[in-house]
């Protein structure tokens, strides 16, 4: 579908934004901008091996999935057309992010199985013999574990736990799934085709924005708790009200563009206005 803000599909601005989007790199990035905020509120400082472990895993585990739904799957949105298309850039990329991972070798035995948890839980999620998708609104909560696991959890897991972190990481869930939600409602033909018993898919589009504004209120009282700040209120109202707006707006007929720079540009939202609140001390 033409991009209603580039007059040619074809130019050199769109592909670059299809590689940034399509690749996977954009959420990649997200999901280490999540890891970043997580370990900046709670650690005071940014540990880059886990930012590498966390863009690079994310990239491989997503780039696994969509390969095999544009090898075996046909999709009615152009994300799988593309990945099809640029399937050896791709391995190619997969290869070279695969050096991303070091890190995982000085770990801890507990993040390690953290790390293998997700990885469990993101290769079942799609494959079809392990019918995970077949139970009813499990898709949206099983993506949004494994990212809090891979996000949250894994970074902050080697320093003591206390409520702060424990509502933090219960609030990103909820978060993370309320996106997950959007994504569902676009891929809701096709959900419905191959069974899956998503959200919309069972309840329509109209009623599963009521569903996620009933979520994402769980995050937003949640976070109240993480810390008493006015920044801290402040990031997670905005976060709020943003994700709101996007789950009014969703629709079948959005832009491709919509999901995949717009709804997962609320998880970047979220952490820069939450280094925004560090860095100014609100």
């Amino acid at each position: 579908m033409p991009s209603k803000f580039l007059e040619k599909p074809t130019s050199i601005a769109y592909k670059a934004i299809d590689f940034i989007g399509y690749s996977n790199i954009y959420i990649s990035l997200c999901a280490a901008s999540l890891t970043a905020l997580s370990q900046k509120i709670f650690l005071q400082k940014i540990s880059f091996s886990f930012l590498s472990l966390t863009f690079c895993a994310t990239f491989l585990l997503y780039n696994m999935q969509r390969m095999y739904l544009s090898f075996f799957r046909t999709k009615p949105y152009s994300i799988t057309g593309w990945q099809y298309r640029q399937k050896y850039l791709l391995l190619f990329l997969m290869l070279v992010s695969m050096a991303g991972l070091y890190p995982v070798l000085q770990i801890s035995k507990q993040n390690m199985e953290i790390y293998f948890i997700s990885f469990c839980l993101g290769i079942f999620y799609f494959l079809p013999f392990s019918n995970w998708r077949a139970i009813p609104v499990i898709k949206s909560f099983t993506v949004g574990a494994v990212w809090v696991l891979v996000c949250v959890v894994a970074p902050l897991e080697e320093y003591d736990w206390n409520t702060g972190k424990i509502f933090f990481c219960i609030a990103q869930l909820f978060f993370i799934s309320a996106l997950c939600v959007l994504f569902n409602i676009r891929d809701m033909e096709e959900d419905s085709r191959s069974k899956t018993h998503s959200v919309p898919v069972l309840f329509g589009i109209v009623k599963t924005r009521i569903f996620n504004y009933g979520v994402l209120i769980c995050y937003l009282i949640l976070m109240l708790f993480v810390q008493v700040s006015a920044g801290f209120c402040i990031m997670a109202a905005l976060t709020f009200f943003t994700s709101c707006v996007f789950t009014r707006m969703a629709t079948l007929k959005n832009h491709p563009f919509y999901y995949t720079f717009g709804v997962d540009g609320i998880i970047l939202l979220q952490s820069l206005l939450g280094f925004l609140c560090i860095r100014y001390s609100l």
